[in-house]
């Protein structure tokens, strides 16, 4: 994923939302940042921008071996357009490079702050300028003005063009309403029609935008971003901003209040001496202004949407012709593209070639990993995972015994494997039946051409939170994916209106009836799935000295289960001891207070 800042910005601009995606998709995506600050006054279609952008994408795609997605914040989203044309760059990408671009608050058909303005406004200009809601004036901003599919654009400014064929595009922009009030009461609301730089009909409306008809064969979609406030909370919070309540940007835009023309400046997207006090305020307050929706937490949401969509559909580079080892009563084989090159096994023995990744653990260095599985006579033997060099050469192979060296370690097979910078994360999954499980990850090194195995033991805490990555508030289904690929299938899945899913006797809930959400967990047992503990080590079985150590000073009130102890957001139940033992928890669980047994 490659995100681009926009106008005057910096790679640092774009850190935030970059930091949100990386936590929501983990090692699924590997996060780069375009950065053209040197050159960011430049018009987007010159070549220290256009050009190095385009390059910087066709090498992001050939080192991860899928097309990237591309987000673009303002005048970000213009560089992406050009980067995509032959009139303007040598080497132009095409939807090999990039299947999924995201434009937040690009103005696809400019800014009412773009072109020449009158010298009031430059004053109002530069006072936006000194608290950081506009960019230093610039070459730029000339070729940033309102126009229609390219007319009202100076001469010297070329029209952004379409995105080439098969690229997908996901428009994000920000919408305010400011709401006039006095002692309480609500007068009337004004539609700042933006975020207070780029109207929406410019950042929502790129179709049409480049004057010639719209390419079609791809997905086009629009998502807004919306805030709220007060005139009498935006006053005080410019009061603030700018340190004096007789400052004349807070008295002019006082007076923008109760004058129907601003109204009618706005609807017109016309910046002039009403409008601009307007739109100034929100681009220096709003969370939805043109400089902070690229950090709203729903512009992450919304971006995420497409990252699923491009992991979902992204292809797996191809094989080519490798021979397979002897394995699984199987002899050493020629193996096209995954598939065997005669029969796939003797009476019952199957085995397969499925998931192709690209890794490069080296600078210069691109290896093809191959997983393998087999069962034989009905039994699975241990997973492996096969190296290939570009010539198809097999380089060394890691069996899944490297990881799981107990019981299990006949019946391990690799659940995953996500290539990071400098080694391969897999992620191994026994079933030994009856029930019994077993689930881990583990690192693959490379070292001068040398394979290097190493466990890497993760601890998932069950606490105030929710489990691991899995936290409360989020969507329960999502939650069961996420422990599910730490803790394998569930034991028990949602039936009736209370939904839960269950690991053992650990079970996640919604507790309330008809909801979605991920309320609440509970067990009354010691025994949590591979690599889980509990908070601080306090969990059923554990002396109730360990719950008040943690909790010091916490309510502990009579309850369902006897005495109940209630800590930040998690609750235990202590049985009492029995002949002068110890008190011991009997029953444990975070999230919604607990109200039963």
């Amino acid at each position: 994923m490659v995100l681009v800042h926009g106008w005057t910005g910096k790679a640092e601009n774009m850190a935030t939302l970059g930091s949100a995606l990386q936590q929501n998709h983990g090692d699924e995506i590997a996060v780069r940042y375009f950065d053209y600050w040197s050159d960011s006054v430049r018009w987007a279609a010159e070549p220290p921008i256009a050009s190095c952008l385009a390059e910087y994408l066709h090498q992001a795609s050939a080192q991860a071996g899928v097309p990237a997605v591309v987000v673009a914040h303002s005048m970000g989203g213009l560089a992406v357009r050009f980067a995509g044309s032959p009139d303007h760059v040598a080497r132009p990408i095409t939807a090999d490079q990039v299947s999924e671009v995201v434009s937040i608050a690009t103005p696809h058909r400019g800014s009412p702050w773009g072109g020449g303005m009158s010298s009031s406004l430059v004053e109002l200009w530069k006072i936006l300028e000194s608290h950081g809601a506009m960019p230093p004036a610039g070459t730029a901003d000339t070729c940033l003005a309102l126009h229609d599919a390219g007319e009202g654009l100076a001469a010297e400014c070329d029209v952004p063009p379409y995105l080439p064929a098969g690229i997908n595009l996901l428009q994000i922009d920000g919408a305010n309403t400011l709401h006039r009030e006095i002692m309480g009461i609500r007068l009337y609301s004004i539609d700042q029609r933006g975020d207070g730089v780029v109207l929406e009909d410019s950042a929502g409306l790129y179709a049409g935008s480049a004057g010639q008809p719209t390419p079609t064969g791809y997905r086009l979609s629009n998502k807004t971003v919306s805030c709220d406030a007060r005139t009498s909370e935006q006053k005080n919070a410019l009061v603030r901003l700018l340190q004096s309540g007789e400052d004349h940007f807070v008295i002019a835009w006082i007076r923008t209040l109760t004058d129907g023309p601003t109204m009618d400046s706005i609807l017109a997207g016309r910046l002039d001496a009403l409008s601009g006090p307007q739109w100034g305020a929100t681009a220096l307050l709003s969370d939805c202004s043109h400089t902070r929706i690229a950090d709203h937490p729903e512009t992450a949401q919304h971006v995420t949407s497409s990252i699923e969509r491009a992991l979902t559909s992204r292809p797996r580079p191809d094989l080519g012709a490798v021979l397979a080892p002897a394995y699984c009563d199987q002899p050493e084989r020629m193996v096209v593209n995954g598939h065997l090159d005669h029969g796939e096994g003797n009476g019952e023995t199957q085995l397969a070639l499925e998931a192709v990744h690209f890794w490069f653990p080296e600078e210069g260095t691109r290896v093809r990993v191959v997983e393998m599985s087999c069962t034989a006579g009905g039994v699975s033997w241990p997973g492996a995972l096969l190296f290939f060099d570009d010539r198809g050469n097999r380089v060394g192979e890691v069996f899944t015994t490297a990881f799981d060296n107990d019981v299990w370690r006949g019946h391990t097979a690799v659940a995953d494997a996500q290539p990071g910078d400098g080694s391969l994360r897999v992620t191994w999954f026994a079933d030994h039946g009856a029930g019994e499980t077993a689930s881990g990850t583990g690192l693959i090194s490379w070292e001068g051409g040398t394979l290097t195995v190493s466990s890497e033991e993760r601890e998932i805490v069950v606490g105030s939170e929710g489990i691991g990555p899995a936290t409360f508030g989020m969507p329960l289904d999502r939650a069961a994916d996420l422990l599910t690929e730490l803790f394998g299938p569930p034991d028990a899945t949602p039936d009736g209106p209370m939904r839960d899913y269950a690991w053992g006797d650990l079970r996640i809930t919604s507790l309330t009836e008809g909801s979605q959400t991920f309320e609440n967990w509970s067990t009354s047992s010691p025994d949590l799935p591979p690599g889980a503990v509990f908070f601080g080590g306090a969990g059923p079985g554990s002396p109730a000295a360990d719950a008040r150590a943690l909790f010091p000073g916490a309510d502990e009130v009579g309850g369902p289960c006897g005495l109940m102890l209630f800590g930040e957001g998690i609750t235990y139940c202590i049985f009492p001891g029995i002949d002068g033992s110890p008190e011991t928890i009997s029953f444990v669980q975070g999230g919604i207070p607990f109200i039963g047994e």
